[in-house]
């Protein structure tokens, strides 16, 4: 017989916001159908974990400019149409808000952008990753582009001109903005245009460890009024900075905090996996997700609790963007 957390974790839809391992695949040119015990996922492991959805992180290095750029993220995002097209039966690309009803057994992908680099400044660009199925976009990572400051810039400014377009036309498209890596002078303008539920995919927070990639208290207050939902991530180094890894524990204290600051309805899981090589202790790769719930459970969660932290947050706010 399951012991009550696990058998709660496995009735849950499990969401998790924020992954890069298809940016492995590529970079290092192997296959996540294998066996890859160095990444924090791979396609067994994942489906081991319980998880019903990944957003999937389409990332591009500062090294690519312009239509390298947009090249990168284009390949990227056909080896996720490659992991569909290899296992129909059990991937599903999320293209809308139908797809999101997941039958048993099917693992659905999420595609988003992570940084405005592959858009090369021009707006029709963001139509074009429509088209080929990319839901959701953060506007920077950590350095400056042409759409925002990333959370790194010293002296940032807020959204630029084109920046503002692209927000503008995201709603419109029905696309999921992320705000995770962008400087609180952009998110300032990004949470005054938005129109629909914003999220921040993958962050830690500053009340626990104050650094520019964190959010304020300020920023779960803006979120959380939109409706948005704020997932914390694993890493150390967002978490407690160092130098011994963080754990499981210093995860649920995040979102526990979030939880009593703004409401549980607004917190989520982004773990970041493959995204970093610290380790987190109980979270060393994905199949340590449960452990997540187990220390929720340990601390008096209830059912219902646990499985919106666990995924039917996120999907809430995946329902109500897209179209």
């Amino acid at each position: 017989m399951k012991s009550p957390f696990l058998r709660w974790h496995h009735d849950a839809v499990l969401v998790d916001g924020h992954m890069d391992t298809f940016y492995k695949e590529l970079d290092e040119h192997r296959s996540w159908f294998t066996r890859q015990p160095k990444w924090h996922i791979d396609f067994a492991r994942l489906r081991k974990s319980g998880t019903d959805l990944q957003i999937c992180a389409i990332y591009t290095p500062p090294k690519f400019e312009g239509a390298d750029a947009t090249v990168w993220a284009a390949r990227m995002i056909n080896r996720i149409y490659e992991a569909e097209k290899a296992a129909p039966k059990q991937i599903r690309i999320i293209r809308s808000r139908a797809d999101l009803d997941l039958p048993r057994r099917v693992t659905g992908l999420l595609i988003s952008i992570e940084g405005g680099l592959p858009l090369d400044g021009k707006l029709d660009m963001l139509d074009y990753f429509y088209n080929t199925g990319v839901r959701a976009m953060g506007l920077t990572h950590n350095p400056r582009n042409l759409l925002a400051d990333g959370a790194s810039v010293k002296h940032a400014r807020g959204l630029t001109a084109f920046g503002k377009a692209v927000v503008r036309r995201m709603d419109d498209l029905r696309m999921v903005l992320d705000v995770a890596h962008l400087h609180l002078a952009g998110f300032k303008d990004a949470i005054r245009i938005a129109r629909r539920p914003i999220v921040t995919s993958h962050t830690g927070l500053c009340r626990f460890l104050d650094r520019p990639r964190n959010i304020t208290d300020w920023q779960m207050k803006k979120i959380a009024q939109t409706g948005g939902v704020i997932a914390i991530d694993y890493l150390t180094e967002h978490l407690t900075g160092g130098p011994e890894p963080a754990s499981v524990k210093d995860v649920v204290d995040n979102i526990e905090a979030v939880a009593e600051f703004v409401g549980v309805d607004h917190v989520a899981l982004g773990s970041d996996f493959d995204g970093y090589n610290s380790v987190t202790k109980g979270l060393e790769d994905v199949t340590g997700l449960p452990n997540i719930t187990r220390e929720l459970v340990k601390r008096g969660w209830g059912e219902r609790d646990v499985k919106k932290v666990l995924g039917a947050n996120y999907m809430r706010v995946l329902k109500q963007v897209l179209a």
